[in-house]
């Protein structure tokens, strides 16, 4: 690799760094709330038999930054 390149390559892994750290902070605010990881929760709102909006609300932005923070990560490894 050249070495022009070289620090454009650290700047890019330090960003993808930084952003999966911000998505997985956002994700355990939602850990902490709701007393349980990702998975789990996923599985609790499957089950509901009544709807819960709230809830709902919460699993669609929870899978969303998780997913958010998967995507950094894949891309952080691969810098």
């Amino acid at each position: 690799m050249p070495r022009a390149t070289r620090p454009v390559s650290r700047l890019f892994k330090s960003i993808a760094f930084l952003k999966m750290k911000e998505y997985e902070r956002q994700t355990q605010t939602f850990e902490e709330r709701h007393q349980m990881p990702f998975l789990m929760f996923e599985k609790k709102i499957g089950a509901l038999k009544k709807e819960d909006a709230a809830a709902w609300d919460d699993y669609l932005v929870w899978k969303g930054l998780e997913a958010a923070r998967e995507k950094w990560r894949k891309r952080y490894e691969q810098l």
